[in-house]
């Protein structure tokens, strides 16, 4: 069954990235959760069978926002699925697992293997927070792909001044780390006047 895809290019640019470590740094409403989910669920679809991880700054972003955008998603593809939410396990009719986990506390980052993951909203952790999720991820990411691709692990967040993402994908870049930008106004899908509220305040 054919998937519509509605992404803004820097959304395209992040989903599609061939990078082993591709950031999406965006402006309120950019879209850069979206395209962490579609992102994650694109790759899951490709490689049935294998797990891949979605995390949040707390759990409850994960119930507030990940279960909510993937079930949103995967409906409107009318894929099924069924949601663990004792376990943060989402199972795809493919076989494919969407393990959920908080960043709250990185030493709990473990146990667990995954062939791709994306980390939300990386740049409200503390930098010591960040940098410790980022390294337990690499980590976990190491479940061979039929293909041979690489593992990859990206992140997403909303600018927070020059905290990790900055320190990481800007001052000390390295190869195969890709920085992609995202201005609010890359969003044509935003609600009439909401980028006029964001400027006046």
């Amino acid at each position: 069954m054919p998937i519509s895809l509605f992404l803004t290019e820097p959304q395209e640019q992040f989903v599609f990235s061939e990078a082993r470590h591709p950031a999406m740094c965006a402006g309120y409403g950019a879209g850069k959760s979206q395209a962490g989910v579609i992102r994650v669920l694109l790759l899951a679809i490709k490689y049935p069978g294998l797990n891949f991880a979605f995390v949040e700054p707390t759990f409850d972003l994960v119930r507030l926002i990940a279960w909510p955008r993937f079930e949103e998603v995967l409906d409107s593809w009318g894929i099924a699925y069924s949601l663990n939410k004792s376990e943060a396990i989402l199972t795809m009719q493919n076989g494919s697992r969407i393990v959920f986990r908080s960043a709250d506390n990185p030493s709990r980052l473990v146990g667990f293997e995954v062939s791709d993951a994306v980390i939300d909203e990386v740049d409200i952790l503390s930098v010591k927070d960040a940098n410790d999720t980022w390294n337990k991820m690499l980590a976990r990411a190491r479940q061979k792909k039929p293909d041979g691709s690489v593992n990859t692990v990206g992140c997403v967040s909303t600018p927070e001044g020059f905290k990790w993402m900055y320190e990481t994908f800007e001052k000390n870049k390295r190869p195969g780390y890709e920085l992609i930008r995202a201005p609010t106004a890359s969003n044509p899908y935003l609600p009439d006047g909401y980028l006029d509220t964001l400027k006046a305040t």
